[in-house]
């Protein structure tokens, strides 16, 4: 009995930790049950020329306790590097976590980084910390960057507000222009308080992805495991393949026919040895390879 007192007492604590935020540095990522966040994200592509503009919905959910022991909620990131998923904060780092589905985790934000800190191996940096308005309030944000080559992801923090803009670009694999994907914050709900302004469900537009569109795998390097995005614009018969660097075939990862719109898949290994790797996606006539890295 006391055990199980023991570990009651263990949870409860946990999400004392989760929910309290007494660290300023905490309210850059609010993370309440309840939450909300609705994102515009403006889509540019030079050719064909197509501009247009979606909405999309983020929110936190309730507690859940997890095999690792940890306390975690639900929380649909749209942000292609992370993406839905259940996360945590640590309070005493200020890190935020990703579970990942076994007993690790995944450290997605650093918030009390300061300008010039860089963690995950490089893999992101803090650019710089600045002031400005936002829905008529004064606030500190932020800014970050994943410096991925050739086009490098940038996404900000507010306090008080979370992630209030995102910016990602895509390389055109027709032409040899970039897509560019600028995503902001048009409504908040934090803590029961409002800001901005809702924009109704008629209002967003559901649109279909205008091209194909294979995305770099994340997070890359891997170990030992990765996500990888793609768009189609029609329904057709997919295949996704993995290579090495001798052209020899190494998993089908995808082999069938998909609906037109976004999908992602995970890829896994614990028998490869470390070294570059290509993943090709191949639908009717369209083809394009990707590079990534395992690093043990």
């Amino acid at each position: 009995m006391k055990k199980i007192e023991k570990l009651l007492f263990a949870s409860f604590l946990s999400a004392e930790l989760l929910t309290a935020q007494t660290d300023s540095t905490l309210e850059y990522f609010p993370f309440h049950p309840g939450d909300t966040w609705q994102y515009k994200t403006q889509v540019s592509i030079p050719y064909p020329p197509t501009y247009y503009e979606t909405y999309t919905i983020v929110t936190v959910g309730n507690d859940t306790l997890m095999p690792n022991g940890k306390i975690y909620r639900r929380m649909n990131r749209f942000e292609p590097m992370f993406g839905d998923g259940f996360y945590r904060i640590d309070s005493t780092t200020a890190c935020v976590y990703k579970y990942d589905g076994t007993t690790q985790e995944i450290l997605t934000d650093s918030l009390k980084a300061t300008a010039g800190d860089q963690w995950e191996m490089g893999h992101f940096r803090c650019d710089s910390i600045y002031t400005d308005s936002l829905f008529s309030t004064r606030t500190t944000l932020k800014a970050f960057v994943m410096p991925v080559i050739p086009y490098p992801i940038y996404f900000h923090f507010a306090k008080g507000f979370g992630l209030v803009y995102y910016s990602m670009s895509e390389e055109n694999w027709v032409y040899p222009v970039s897509d560019s994907y600028v995503t902001t914050l048009v409504y908040a709900k934090i803590n029961g308080h409002e800001s901005g302004t809702l924009v109704s469900v008629k209002e967003n537009r559901d649109v279909k992805p205008k091209k194909f569109l294979l995305e770099q795998n994340y997070p890359n390097p891997f170990n030992p495991s990765t996500t990888i995005r793609y768009e189609l614009p029609k329904t057709d018969f997919a295949t996704l393949k993995i290579f090495d660097l001798l052209g020899r075939e190494i998993a089908i990862v995808v082999n069938e026919e998909q609906n037109a719109g976004s999908h992602s898949v995970e890829f896994s290994t614990m028998t490869l040895s470390s070294g570059m790797y290509f993943y090709t996606l191949h639908v009717g006539n369209f083809t394009t390879t990707k590079r990534m890295m395992l690093l043990k």
